[in-house]
């Protein structure tokens, strides 16, 4: 038997059954500032009907015989996925994230799913999806449909209209005090997100040719020993975890016993790593940084590469987010080339055969730049090896929620503490090659994490709403004996707030590129 529909009827129906099953988590957060009561019963459910009223304002223009199914099954689909994560994890679907998703390998996806998520999909995404395709569309010449669909998307409108009149008091004070709530807006926000990530890419593509080579050069003062800089990029560390910061536990043994300067208030570019690796490495700054405009600027690879920089990118994440487009890449992520798999590749790994390239280029600079697996969430248990598990018991679930604050803490310490034995290992290969070099090691995490405080858990969230978690970030130096610094100054600049746009303009710093990208008052080394 098949259901014979209107489209306009159909996308109705569709609006209204998303708006219902999608917004536990908008519903939750409203609630929290509007507890129920019978007097702020009536405008809790109003919020409903304005989002549905309003989804179907925007999806009418898909009401065509040849659209509607795929549309509407398409707005199914998102809906479905968004109200996952916003329930499970506390994430608001932004373009943050829908970059995130797309850049999301295999691996990545794994450690995401669970059984709760195809639950879910199947009861709210699959099913109603195999309804919308077997509902046979009424036949209606053009004019007829334009005046119906029309009438649909009006009416829609005043219902919208009429609700927030009615409720204009309770609505004044939502968007004056509560704005943020409406980000939970599902699938309203991931449709918004999405149009925007489009919009952003078209001028990506335009402007990728079009960068400004940037003068760059280095004067090496007669005798001086060429430099070796490793740049680590970590993934997903928060600072009050970090155990040079204080932290209760001492998940940092290897570099307290180390002549490291801990940055101790640093903040991130971002709260994902989609914005903050490419932002790290721009001239930009967060202020100014985007995507799209980053992509007509040279980055600090580019520079310090013209500069006479023999420059190399080691991947044990996903990839470089376009950053090392113009450099040399080798993937660590396939135990073809990572000897240190088990099965997981550790960042360990990225060491192998490190020492042959580095002897190769007798007598050059070299920048060796180290992306981390590092605290890669929700599955924090499988980034160390198993016989690192300092403390227990740890999560063992990618669906956060299922586990105790303790075993989410325990996990993801375990997995901080590995990052430390690593770390000990890049400076240790700096210590052997202290006869022929001048060596420095730079740390820094991408973005923070969410635990559970708050009901939030892993990162992502917009940059104004982030919890301090996400933000702020552990940063770490090490120089050899040789290496030309100041370091009275570098110590005295530890406890300054600091933040990732001071990278760009202090690895330039570290090499003495002569460069009018630099700004020395930006450099953490001055």
């Amino acid at each position: 038997m098949r259901f014979a529909l209107k489209p306009w009827q159909l996308v109705i129906l569709t609006s209204v059954f998303v708006t219902i099953t999608g917004n536990a988590t908008f519903l939750s957060k409203l609630t929290d500032v509007y507890p129920l009561s019978l007097s702020s019963a009536g405008f809790i459910a109003s919020t409903l009907v304005v989002l549905s009223a309003l989804l179907v304002v925007l999806l009418m223009p898909l009401a065509f015989a040849p659209t509607v199914r795929p549309a509407m099954i398409f707005v199914i689909g998102i809906a479905a996925f968004g109200g996952y994560f916003e329930d499970t994890y506390g994430t608001v679907i932004d373009t943050i994230i829908i970059r995130s998703l797309f850049a999301t390998n295999a691996a990545e996806a794994t450690d995401l799913a669970n059984v709760w998520l195809f639950v879910r999909l199947f009861l709210f995404g699959v099913i109603p999806a195999v309804l919308v395709w077997r509902v046979r569309i009424t036949p209606a010449t053009l004019p007829v449909r334009l005046r119906q669909d029309l009438v649909a998307a009006v009416t829609s409108l005043a219902v919208a209209i009429g609700t927030l009149l009615l409720f204009s008091a309770n609505y004044t004070s939502f968007f004056r005090e509560h704005k943020p709530v409406r980000y939970y807006a599902n699938p309203h926000s991931t449709i918004y997100a999405i149009a925007q990530t489009a919009a952003e890419v078209l001028p990506m593509t335009e402007s990728a040719g079009a960068r400004e080579a940037i003068p760059a050069r280095i004067e090496r003062s007669p005798g001086q020993l060429p430099r070796l800089v490793i740049l680590v990029v970590g993934e997903a560390v928060r600072a009050d975890h970090f155990g040079l910061n204080g932290y209760e536990r001492n998940t940092t043994p290897t570099l307290a016993g180390l002549p490291v300067y801990n940055f101790t208030d640093v903040s991130s570019c971002g709260t994902a790593t989609a914005i903050s690796v490419p932002c790290m490495f721009s001239p930009l700054g967060r202020e100014s940084f985007s995507l799209s405009s980053a992509a007509s600027h040279e980055n600090l690879l580019d520079i310090v590469k013209r500069a006479g920089v023999d420059v190399m990118w080691r991947d044990n994440n996903s990839d470089s987010k376009g950053v090392a487009d113009r450099v040399e890449v080798i993937s660590y992520r396939n135990p073809d080339v990572n000897p240190v798999c088990d099965p997981e590749c550790r960042d360990v790994g990225m060491l192998s055969d490190l020492q042959s390239w580095i002897d190769q280029r007798a007598g050059r600079d070299l920048l060796v730049v180290l992306h981390q697996m590092g605290n890669h969430g929700p599955a924090y248990y499988k980034r160390y090896p198993a016989d690192w598990e300092k403390w227990k018991p740890v999560c063992h679930s990618n669906e956060l929620s299922e586990c105790t604050d303790m075993e989410i803490s325990n996990a993801y310490d375990n997995a901080i503490r590995y990052t430390d034995y690593f770390l000990g290992e890049v400076i240790g290969l700096l210590s052997r090659n202290e006869a022929t070099r001048q060596t420095a090691m730079v740390y820094l995490s991408d973005h923070g994490e969410s635990l559970g405080e708050y009901g939030l858990y892993l990162h992502g969230m917009p940059y104004s709403l982030a919890p301090r978690a996400q933000t702020w970030v552990p940063m770490v130096m090490y120089f050899g004996p040789d290496f030309d610094v100041d370091r009275p100054q570098v110590e005295a600049n530890e406890a300054r707030p600091w933040s990732q746009d001071n990278l760009f303009h202090t690895v330039l710093d570290l090499f003495g590129v002569e460069t009018p990208a630099l700004d020395p008052a930006m450099s953490m080394l001055r």
